[in-house]
């Protein structure tokens, strides 16, 4: 693209990269120094093969926070902290921070025309409401017996 004409500005914007990355960059290709990242840059992971594994498997667990599944880890042997999990789910699965979003909680308007709906039909028999049909219900268990492993 610089070859092309295009300032290294230009560039930058147009793949969305700063311009420092991008003078980097053509200052290494003009030395003819190859572009791929140097073997050995940096300080390995002290996470071993299984600690990873058991890492990737809880992924896809709800409720399963950093700090826990470091305090997991420890339990089973393995020294970590909750820095290098954190780093490992970055790099290496690509996995971002999720905060789920608490739901707005009733607001005295709801809870009045709540009242108002209980009032109204607080005298109907059991035929009357066999005559509801009821399109918003969600199916739930009682008593749910989990798979043994």
């Amino acid at each position: 693209m610089i070859e092309g004409g295009m300032t290294q500005k230009d560039v930058a914007n147009h793949l969305s990269k700063g311009i420092a990355t991008i003078k980097r960059c053509w200052k290494r290709h003009i030395n003819n120094q190859s572009l791929n990242h140097r073997p050995g840059a940096g300080r390995p992971l002290k996470l071993n093969p299984v600690a990873k594994m058991i890492i990737s498997k809880s992924l896809g667990k709800r409720h399963q926070s950093i700090r826990r599944l470091s305090e997991k880890l420890k339990s089973k042997g393995h020294s970590n902290s909750k820095s290098s999990v954190q780093s490992y789910l970055k790099k290496s699965v690509g996995a971002k921070p999720f905060k789920r979003h608490k739901q707005p909680k009733l607001t005295p308007k709801h809870k009045e025309n709540r009242l108002l709906c209980c009032q109204k039909y607080r005298n109907w028999s059991v035929d009357n409401w066999k005559c509801i049909l009821w399109s918003d219900e969600s199916p739930f268990e009682l008593f749910i017996l989990k798979p043994s492993k």
